[in-house]
């Protein structure tokens, strides 16, 4: 790809940068264009707005055509556009596939307005007096004189799930907590085109569903109220905050810390072998950097602790906009969403002692990685199983499960992946495979521990020993996997995109030659007018 080896990693960006314009310019590469490349988002958004109110045959029909719209739009965006922003074009593949198999939880598997509820914040006032009212309407309905027809087609707003005067312990509960002015209720899909809108955008940019009743089974399921009204302790919104800006400046030193010694190795370059020696010996034992098996261990950990550390500082930037900037801004008001609930903001990341160490790699997959695509990659093989009959608990449906989970994991990594700006990428061969081989990794495990018997002779073991012995299995079967997956990152590029603009650590001297504080270079956004003949609709915001 490169005219010639880059000595440093200036340098690299620089070689990088060149070709991308010239890329550009001869026509074979478009970039990423705003608003023409995000219309799939609009085609979501939309659809789920407004064909929930269709009659059901028509809304059943109209959605499987948005979706085939969607998916068309998403794959022509994949086809043309490549970026050096966005994790050097990852992130295009990666938003494109998940619009896609996330457009079919929303438009085919389920039906919105029947499915999906939402905690909402309420005024304690006048929900009060709602809940009193309803309770009136249903004293009237159920009374001998016929029911006057707008009372029985009328609709308490804020109240879910049909009429009802609420249970002895919330009345308790109000009572106790009368400082308290707003209470959470849930609600189906609204009626008001405003606060349907609010309640459409939340359910289409949500991942694991934290405030939904459809929420992934790994959060904690005491978090979500039973009860129709919750109150909101001052107390807690306040440590969301200071959490929210610890988190965010802890992982950014992390982030910037693994960014630094990552960029002295050529190995995160894309340019050299995983095994292969390098520069590494400035700052490891040198019976690491010239051992060919311990570099190649050392090269996978910090590949994980790289993709721990992007996505945990990722993590943080959810509660410092949602909890501390928009109230400031007092821009919050505007949704009815729950923003300053801790309910909301639950740990990413589980415990990799009772997850990995306890439960092997199941427990990886299933227990300890953030799940931020659980929903998705659960209810295609949930819809079929349905449509097949089947019993869910069945060995064929948990197989179903098992593997369709991981083909839609690895097609979504694979397709961010075909997007980057390196024709060396390979999405099948190292992506995929990768995450397809945890089946069988998974199947493997559970064949040898409850097949072949192991498991009584495991159980006598002592507790320590079993959890040595699983994280050795665990740490085996990456050994040999992982560098289908880390070796694509690497050509891919995404370790060159440089996540913080002020690097503490480089602007010390701690980094390599030629390197500063500020770490931000190269044209980011721009207005693309396109090449000779480019129409209208194709000029707009690159990124």
């Amino acid at each position: 790809m490169y005219h010639q080896e880059p000595r440093t990693y200036r340098e690299l960006l620089a070689q990088r940068e060149q070709l991308f314009q010239s890329a550009l310019a001869n026509g074979s590469i478009e970039p990423f264009l705003y608003p023409w490349d995000t219309i799939s988002v609009g085609i979501l958004v939309l659809s789920v707005l407004i064909l929930p109110r269709f009659r059901a045959k028509y809304s059943r029909w109209a959605s499987r055509l948005a979706f085939v719209l969607l998916t068309l739009s998403c794959i022509s965006v994949m086809r043309r556009c490549r970026s050096l922003g966005l994790a050097n074009g990852y992130g295009i593949g990666l938003m494109c596939v998940w619009g896609i198999v996330w457009s079919g939880v929303l438009l085919v598997y389920n039906d919105p307005k029947a499915a999906f509820q939402r905690l909402e914040w309420r005024d304690r006032k006048t929900e009060e007096e709602a809940v009193v009212a309803v309770s009136s309407i249903n004293r009237s309905l159920n009374s001998t004189k016929p029911a006057d027809s707008s009372l029985r087609n009328r609709k308490i707003y804020g109240v879910v799930g049909g009429a009802h005067d609420p249970p002895k312990e919330d009345k308790d509960l109000r009572e106790d907590t009368d400082k308290s002015n707003h209470v959470l209720v849930w609600q189906s899909y609204p009626d008001g085109f405003r606060h349907r809108l609010d309640w459409v955008t939340d359910l289409c940019t949500s991942f694991r569903g934290p405030g939904w009743n459809w929420h992934i089974q790994t959060l904690p399921a005491a978090d979500y109220p039973n009860p129709s009204m919750l109150p909101t302790p001052s107390s807690s919104t306040k440590s969301l905050k200071r959490i929210a800006v610890r988190d965010f400046l802890i992982w950014y030193l992390v982030i910037d810390t693994v960014k630094t010694v990552a960029m002295a190795d050529p190995y995160f370059w894309g340019v050299v072998a995983i095994s292969s020696p390098g520069p590494t010996a400035a700052y490891l034992p040198s019976i690491i950097a010239n051992t060919a098996p311990l570099t190649k261990l050392y090269r996978l950990f910090l590949s994980l602790l790289a993709t721990v550390s992007a996505l945990s500082f990722i993590f943080t930037l959810s509660p410092l906009f949602f909890a501390l900037l928009l109230p400031l801004l007092n821009l919050h008001i505007y949704t009815r969403a729950p923003l300053l609930e801790p309910v909301l903001y639950p740990p990413y990341w589980g415990s990799f002692t009772t997850s990995v160490l306890d439960k092997g790699l199941a427990g990886w997959w299933g227990k300890w990685w953030h799940q931020l695509f659980r929903m998705g990659v659960s209810e295609p093989s949930r819809f079929l199983i349905e449509e097949l009959g089947w019993d869910r608990q069945s060995q064929k449906a948990k197989l179903l499960q098992l593997f369709t989970a991981f083909a839609i994991s690895g097609t979504v990594h694979a397709g961010a992946s075909y997007t980057t700006f390196n024709p060396e990428s390979r999405p099948w061969s190292g992506p995929f495979a990768f995450f397809f081989s945890q089946a069988f990794g998974i199947l493997a495990e559970q064949f040898v521990f409850k097949t072949m018997g192991v498991s009584d002779l495991v159980r006598s073991c002592p507790r320590t020993l079993r959890r040595a012995g699983t994280l050795v299995y665990v740490m085996a079967w990456f050994y040999v996997t992982g560098p289908w997956l880390t070796d694509d990152f690497a050509r891919s590029g995404i370790w060159l995109f440089e996540p913080v603009p002020v690097s503490l650590l480089r602007g010390l001297g701690l980094g390599a030659e030629g390197e500063g504080w500020w770490c931000w270079a190269g044209t980011w956004v721009w207005w693309w007018n396109g090449v000779e003949g480019t129409p209208w609709w194709r000029k707009g915001i690159a990124i």
